[in-house]
């Protein structure tokens, strides 16, 4: 990562490397689907744990919003992906999970969480913190 990482980031990361030791010591090897499996814990515990969103907290879907094609509706849609990432490693999944959410596109926390698994796996072997193994 090219900033300091957040707090957020730190604890989700502990996480993801005591989940690759116990694995290690139990002989089983450690990769991006055991990322994928912790990022989706933390997305599901923040869904089951977020109020119900009312009509006045959903913000306009990409489709209502003025685009000349398919491929400007997904522009749009990996922008806001994009604007999701930062917000999780910045402010947590959680309100990561939240906002996408609020657009009442589920497919944004779908590819939230595909896009969080690449970027954390990348970060910690770019780190060094995680040897590939899959």
């Amino acid at each position: 990562m090219d900033h300091t990482p957040s707090p957020h980031f730190e604890q989700l990361k502990e996480k993801i490397l005591e989940r690759q030791k116990i694995l290690e010591r139990q002989g089983e090897s450690f990769g991006r689907e055991e990322i994928r499996s912790i990022i989706e814990e933390e997305i599901e515990k923040g869904l089951k744990n977020l109020p119900p969103v009312s009509p006045k907290d959903i913000a306009p879907p990409t489709s209502a919003i003025k685009v000349t094609s398919e491929t400007d509706e997904l522009k749009a849609a990996e922008k806001k992906v994009e604007e999701l990432v930062a917000v999780a490693f910045e402010s947590g999944v959680v309100k990561a999970v939240d906002l996408a959410r609020k657009t009442s596109q589920a497919y944004l926390i779908d590819r939230l969480h595909d896009v969080l698994t690449d970027r954390f796996y990348e970060a910690l072997v770019k780190e060094g913190k995680i040897k590939i193994s899959k």
